[in-house]
C-alpha cells in the first residue's frame, strides 16, 4: 500500500490524530494549493473549489475539517 492510499484512508477513518502536514499532502495531491502564509487559516483552493482548514492552535486537524475535506474531494461515496 502506497504512502497515499495510507493517508486517505486514514483520513476516511477520521482521526482525531490527523497531523496538518498529512491532510496538506493528501490536499496536494488532489490538485489543491495553497497562498497564505502566517494567518491561523489556511485556504486551499483546485478543481473549482475551496477548502478552508484552521490551524491555529496546534498541528492537529480538528475532525470538522477533516469531514469538509471529505466531502468536498469526493472520497466517500454516499
Amino acid at each position: 500500500m502506497s504512502r497515499k492510499d495510507k493517508l486517505t484512508a486514514k483520513l476516511l477513518s477520521r482521526p482525531t490524530d490527523m497531523r496538518f502536514s498529512e491532510v496538506e499532502l493528501v490536499l496536494k495531491w488532489h490538485g489543491f494549493s495553497s497562498n497564505t502564509q502566517g494567518t491561523s487559516h489556511r485556504v486551499y483552493k483546485g478543481n473549482g473549489k475551496r477548502i478552508t482548514i484552521a490551524i491555529k492552535g496546534g498541528q492537529v486537524v480538528k475532525r470538522v475539517y477533516l469531514e469538509e475535506i471529505i466531502r468536498v474531494l469526493g472520497l466517500e461515496k454516499e
